[in-house]
Formats: structure tokens, C-alpha cells, sequence
């Protein structure tokens, strides 16, 4: 496969280049925000379509909280780390 070559001209252009590669940490708040959004949007569905049979404490809304709770982490995490750089 032509991504996973490490001789590939892409992986060259980076490493001959001399250019910097993005932090770890901006690439976890990216993965962060996404699962969250995804929560998020369960959480409202199941808000306007209720299950018919509720779990315990499924009033408290976890998904929606927990969801919430990622997207904003891990939207603090791209937008602070945007701009870090590992040589």
C-alpha cells in the first residue's frame, strides 16, 4: 500500500524537507471532539425519541453530559495545540 511505504515520497518530503509534524495533543482533541459530537447527537435523539422500555437513571441524560463534556475537551485540546510543532 502506498501510504504505508515509508519510502514513499510523501514520508521523504517530511523528513528531507525538515518540516515539523503536528503534536500528538492536537490529533487527541480532534478524535475527542469528533466521539463527542457523536454522543452529543445520540443523547438529543434519544431526548426526542425516548426508548420505551428507560434504563435506570436515564433521566440524568450521562450521554448527553458525557458528550457534551467530550466535545468541549476535546475542542480546547485542537484549538490550544493547533499551533505546537515536534521536529
Amino acid at each position: 500500500m502506498y501510504f504505508l511505504n515509508p519510502s514513499s515520497f510523501s514520508w521523504r518530503l517530511i523528513f528531507i524537507s525538515g518540516r515539523s509534524m503536528k503534536s500528538i495533543w492536537y490529533f487527541v482533541g480532534l478524535l475527542l471532539a469528533v466521539m463527542g459530537a457523536i454522543i452529543t447527537v445520540s443523547a438529543v435523539r434519544s431526548l426526542v425519541h425516548p426508548p420505551e422500555y428507560p434504563k435506570i437513571l436515564s433521566h440524568l441524560h450521562p450521554d448527553l453530559w458525557w458528550g457534551i463534556l467530550m466535545l468541549v475537551f476535546g475542542l480546547a485540546f485542537a484549538i490550544f495545540n493547533r499551533r505546537d510543532t515536534v521536529r
